[in-house]
């Protein structure tokens, strides 16, 4: 994943073949974004044991070292650059907003002459101190977040020895990911000019400019989420009452947003507060539980499901046909990508109900024969099968698939569902396909149900979109025909002809008697989509024979709030 960390490069420093210095804050930043721990005071206790064993080394500048890990300035030990050399690209200097900078720096910072100084130049005015020569540019970093954890013997050999198994775990997505270095910053060169000073820097991201002596909390949200302004600001004192709320409320709502905004916010509180603080003590257990862990790792996929399913950048058009539109792409690694966005014609309910029936799958998709529950986590988790025969022969796939209500916010709100293929499911391993049968991988599954109101015709209508990514090799473009002009612009139709049987009143469709059986749908989904239509002044005139469920009510989404 792409991280944004910022280095102080010296031409001085770099033509003494030293290497470029980095403050701790940013480090720890890095550490947490890229998901190998979960606090400052976690992040901060890794780098205390980098330097311990002299992996990273405290800047000689540093006169008097500051008590605090993240406000000290570290360089990365000089036998682990030597060793990083031989992958780390060219820097090529763009300006603040991404586009190439007037200079260029071409490959690893050389020694010069005249002075020591590379001369560049930039766009802007820069502020900063007078006479200052060292040049302060912010680096975009790629980082392979979990190198050092998956193959650390393997990274341990490819260092010589120099950094041993655990070394290289500590080090993990840190110092022995960094492989791409791409100045974004602005600088300036050249005898008694302004120096560049981290205020002075204008990220390209939205939160503006950085402060030298900006807290870690600004980093890390934009590193992680910078299109998500809604995580909350909290004091201390209010995180036990948070923590209750994200494990009592937030995640057996399967509200993974709110969860995972409130589980940072918790984060940026602790760490104002400091290691040692009572409340900080009290509630870093509570932080490292299994349920909040798991809604740490759902939040960032469901918040780049919300933005990618409403774009269409990248994508190749092929059909617009029954209120639904195709779209088709390659991805880099040759992964198939389909689109899908159409109007589901029935209630929002009963559209999110034909999704999550995965046993069900072979009533409607088409070109679907068999389908079946492997295992129900919960009402929102499901593991299952499905197949079917197509013109180069039989396939199926196995998909882990679970939900994200995000109906409260009135922005956004839709529910997700979100999965892809999985190999095996808590150690025990799938059937075999059968003779003959493809088993085909579901990189990545994205769903967007989101409730539209009553169209003029009296029809309640609910925007449906599928993005499928799907690992297949180089198939003939006949085949793709057919994929996409047989199989997906019908689903949706498919899908509405499925749920228009399902909502006649006295229906007994398979579907019907399910959602009629479960009470999931009559008091978790059904408040929550009324609560949404209703407070968007949404029409919701709808007559469906599974739409009085005996049980109704439930909680509505405003005590969520």
């Amino acid at each position: 994943m792409y991280l944004r960390s910022v280095v102080l490069y010296n031409p001085k420093d770099q033509s003494k073949g030293k290497p470029p210095k980095f403050r701790g804050s940013d480090a720890m930043s890095v550490l947490i974004t890229s998901g190998l721990v979960d606090s400052e005071i976690d992040a901060g206790e890794i780098l205390e044991e980098l330097e311990k064993d002299g992996l990273v080394v405290p800047s000689k500048g540093n006169l008097k070292s500051p008590k605090k890990v993240g406000d000290r300035k570290f360089r990365f030990s000089e036998e682990i650059i030597k060793r990083e050399a031989g992958i780390i690209e060219g820097l090529n200097a763009v300006d603040v907003t991404g586009s190439p900078a007037k200079g260029s720096i071409s490959g690893y910072p050389s020694p010069t002459k005249a002075g020591g100084e590379k001369k560049v130049e930039w766009d802007g005015d820069v502020g900063g101190e007078e006479g200052s020569s060292g040049k302060l540019v912010k680096f975009s970093v790629f980082v392979l977040a979990v190198g050092g954890l998956l193959y650390p013997e393997e990274l341990a050999s490819l260092f010589g020895g120099v950094v041993g198994v655990e070394g290289v775990k500590l080090l993990g997505a840190f110092v022995l990911g960094i492989s791409v270095w791409n100045v974004i910053g602005k600088g300036e060169t050249g005898s008694g000019t302004k120096g560049m000073h981290a205020h002075n820097i204008k990220s390209p991201t939205k939160r503006g400019s950085i402060d030298d002596g900006s807290e870690l909390q600004t980093r890390i949200r934009s590193m992680s989420t910078p299109e998500d302004p809604k995580i909350p600001n909290l004091d201390i004192k209010e995180v036990p009452k948070m923590i209750e709320k994200i494990t009592d409320v937030l995640i057996p709502e399967f509200t993974w947003i709110d969860a995972g905004r409130s589980i940072i916010a918790c984060d940026n509180a602790m760490r104002k507060a400091g290691a040692g603080h009572k409340i900080v003590e009290k509630c870093k257990p509570l932080m490292e539980t299994e349920a909040i862990q798991d809604a740490r790792k759902r939040y960032p996929k469901c918040l780049k499901a919300l933005g990618l399913l409403d774009l269409n950048d990248g994508w190749k058009f092929y059909k617009d046909q029954n209120n639904t539109k195709v779209y088709s792409k390659y991805d880099e690694k040759g992964n198939f990508w389909i689109k899908v966005d159409g109007i589901f014609k029935g209630s929002p309910t009963t559209c999110a109900s034909i999704w999550k029936e995965g046993d069900l799958f072979k009533e409607w998709f088409p070109f679907v024969s068999y389908s079946k529950f492997f295992y129900k986590e919960s009402d929102a988790e499901i593991v299952f099968t499905y197949g079917g025969t197509n013109p180069l022969g039989k396939s199926e796939s196995i998909l882990h698939g679970w939900g994200c209500n995000h109906m409260h916010d009135l922005d956004d709100g839709c529910f997700l569902i979100l999965g892809g293929s999985v190999k095996e499911w808590r150690d025990k391993p799938f059937p075999k396909p059968g003779f003959m049968v493809t088993r085909n991988w579901v990189n990545d599954l994205s769903i967007l149900v989101e409730p539209m109101g009553v169209n003029g015709a009296g029809e309640e209508e609910v925007r449906n979109v599928l993005i499928s990514s799907l690992a297949l090799p180089k198939l003939p473009q006949w085949f793709m025909e057919w994929v996409l002009g047989k199989v997906f612009i019908n689903l949706v139709a498919a899908m509405s002809a499925c749920g228009k049987k399902c909502d006649a009143p006295g229906s007994e469709t398979p579907h019907a008697v399910r959602n009629r059986s479960d009470k999931f749908y009559a008091e978790f989904l059904d408040p929550r989509f009324e609560y949404f239509k209703t407070a968007r002044g949404m029409k919701s005139e709808v007559k469906r024979g599974v739409g009085v469920r005996e049980g109704g009510g439930g909680k509505g989404e405003n005590e969520h709030k």
